[in-house]
């Protein structure tokens, strides 16, 4: 069996080096089945990408208990949920299943750019490559909205 989806689009066309020096890094966060991964209101820095693995979001409103907003799949970015959640509201991210988390830190990415110089433009396309078929879900699912809501259905 191969590698992995994600490892072969995030190492595409680097090096032996460049690829070391990638797995060494702090890029990578490794979690297991029915880990806390992250609350809203948690001191975070940078963004999440879902490489492998699934976790489910739930909202804590006070009053009305817990309730699952959504189950994310690779590809998925996953702060950008908890960074625009209202006041009143709780939300925390638990794993499903084992998974890998690509960490967007600025400093990890500036440690990693000053490690191996050569890889970073590479790396940041593979990113891109990866996060492609979420960007074009989204962009579906923004389509039919719109057809809805111009054809009166919302």
């Amino acid at each position: 069996m191969g590698k992995p989806y994600w490892q072969r689009e995030l190492f595409h066309n680097l090096g032996p080096r460049d690829r070391q020096c990638l797995q060494k890094s702090e890029l990578f966060v490794p979690f297991t089945a029915g880990e806390l991964l992250l609350r809203s209101g948690a001191h975070s820095k940078g963004s999440y990408i879902l490489l492998a693995g699934e976790v489910d979001v739930f909202e804590h409103t006070t009053g009305a208990g817990e309730s699952r907003l959504v189950t994310m799949s690779p590809g998925m970015i996953l702060r950008e949920m908890l960074s625009h959640c209202q006041k009143e509201k709780s939300v925390v991210v638990v794993s499903r299943s084992p998974g890998i988390l690509l960490k967007m830190d600025k400093e990890i990415m500036r440690a990693l750019i000053e490690r191996a110089p050569s890889a970073a433009p590479q790396l940041f396309l593979n990113i891109l490559s990866l996060l492609m078929p979420c960007v074009m879900r989204l962009l579906e699912e923004v389509h039919n909205l719109r057809n809805k809501v111009d054809g009166g259905a919302i």
